[in-house]
C-alpha cells in the first residue's frame, strides 16, 4: 500500500508542477507571443498564417490593446490581395515605345563607322592647279 501511495504523490508531483505553473504565466506575455507569431508571418511575407495568427489572437484577445493593429493588419492584408488579384486580370496600356527593338546587325564600331561613311556622299573633287591633267586625285 505504501508503494502505491508514493507513486501517487510522484505522479501527483510530476503533472501537478507544470499545471500549476503554466496557470501563473503572466497573460500580457502570452498576448504579446500571440501577436508576434503573426506579425513575424506578416513580416516574412506568409499572408496565409498570417491572418490565422491575427484571427487567433483577435478570438483569444479581442479586448486587448493590440487588438486594434490586429484588425488593422488583417484589413491590410486583404487590401493587398484584392490589389494584386486586380492588376494581374487588368490588361496593361500600350504606350508608345513599348515594341521590342530589333536588333542592329552592327555590333562593333568599326561596322557602326562603316554604315554612316557609306550614308555620306562622297565630296566632288576641286580640280588641283598643280595637276596638268585635271586628275582628280588629291595630293598626299
Amino acid at each position: 500500500m505504501a508503494g502505491v501511495l508514493a507513486k501517487l504523490v510522484l505522479a501527483a508531483i510530476l503533472f501537478g508542477v507544470p499545471m500549476i505553473t503554466s496557470a501563473c504565466e503572466d497573460p500580457q506575455q502570452t498576448q504579446t507571443q500571440a501577436f508576434e507569431y503573426a506579425e513575424e508571418h506578416y513580416r516574412g511575407g506568409h499572408y496565409g498564417a498570417a491572418l490565422d495568427g491575427y484571427q487567433a489572437f483577435l478570438d483569444s484577445y479581442p479586448t486587448s490593446p493590440l487588438a486594434a493593429t490586429a484588425e488593422m493588419r488583417i484589413r491590410g492584408i486583404h487590401r493587398e490581395v484584392r490589389s494584386v488579384m486586380m492588376e494581374k486580370s487588368t490588361p496593361r496600356p500600350r504606350y508608345v515605345g513599348d515594341k521590342k527593338k530589333s536588333k542592329t546587325s552592327a555590333t562593333r564600331l568599326s561596322d557602326i563607322a562603316a554604315d554612316a561613311d557609306a550614308s555620306v556622299s562622297p565630296t566632288p573633287a576641286r580640280p588641283d592647279s598643280s595637276q596638268s591633267d585635271g586628275a582628280s586625285e588629291p595630293p598626299l
